[in-house]
């Protein structure tokens, strides 16, 4: 068996959660290391072919286009205990990012602009959930990729376990019960990437403490209800926009997540 694996995205849980004969134990503040699986583990983006699905029970990581915001949790915070946190995620970037190949190319993005000012930032980060781009960010070349034979886990499926454990009963040999023990594990240490969605949303009715990654998302959400790019890296007309149309965009956001 064979998992397909992507940075930040609980490759080592899954490995154990699929397999009632693993041991693991857990690494760092939200991850785990997998001492012993059947799973043979690839990383996505290191692949020149992909394994053939006749062949092999292959589990592959993916993300939608729609998730890659909230993935950018898991990859900067949590790959390699390397901790490119999110409310410091400039300097983090600058200080950090040659840790990673992946994390790399972010690191030369905040070094082109002021990455001091936090409306620069928001600007880069909204430009870039339009179009991630493949020839820069090398693991944006696989991150969506499926294919029919797989077992195709997407980033979602994380925070619902239910459709989780379903897409895995697909595994030879999978043992449901197994999952839920894993599965209480993962929710104990990973509540801040399990629950990013919600989170979000919660804010437009409390404090709209607003995170940078999360006010780009936002500067990406209006662009795309009004059919044009906004100047949204302007703090004046952020705090207007968020003030009048808080509920529209709201709403909008929620049908996309």
């Amino acid at each position: 068996m064979i998992l397909i694996g992507l940075p930040g995205l609980y490759q080592n849980w899954l490995m154990a959660a699929a397999d009632p004969t693993s041991k693991i134990q857990t690494h760092g503040d939200y991850n785990f290391f997998c001492s012993q699986s059947r799973f043979k583990w690839v990383i996505k983006q290191t692949l020149n072919t992909y394994p053939d699905g006749d062949k092999n029970v292959v589990v592959n990581l993916y993300v939608k286009r729609i998730n890659i915001v909230w993935y950018l949790y898991n990859l900067f915070e949590k790959t390699y205990d390397i901790k490119i946190m999110v409310d410091n995620l400039a300097q983090d970037l600058v200080d950090k990012g040659h840790n990673f190949s992946i994390h790399e190319p972010f690191k030369l993005s905040m070094l082109k602009i002021n990455h001091h000012d936090m409306n620069e930032v928001i600007d880069f980060f909204t430009k870039y959930f339009y179009s991630p781009e493949p020839a820069d960010q090398e693991v944006f070349r696989v991150l969506g990729y499926t294919d029919d034979k797989y077992i195709n886990v997407e980033y979602d499926m994380f925070s619902h376990p239910s459709k989780l454990k379903e897409v895995l009963s697909a595994v030879p040999n999978f043992d449901a019960e197994h999952f839920d023990n894993m599965y209480a594990m993962l929710l104990k240490t990973n509540k801040r990437y399990l629950n990013r969605k919600q989170d979000f949303l919660d804010k437009f009715d409390n404090s709209q403490n607003f995170d940078v990654l999360e006010l780009a998302y936002i500067g990406y959400v209006l662009s795309t209800m009004q059919g044009k790019s906004m100047n949204w890296s302007n703090p004046k007309l952020r705090e207007q926009i968020l003030k009048i149309k808080s509920k529209e965009i709201k709403d909008f956001a929620q049908s996309l997540c």
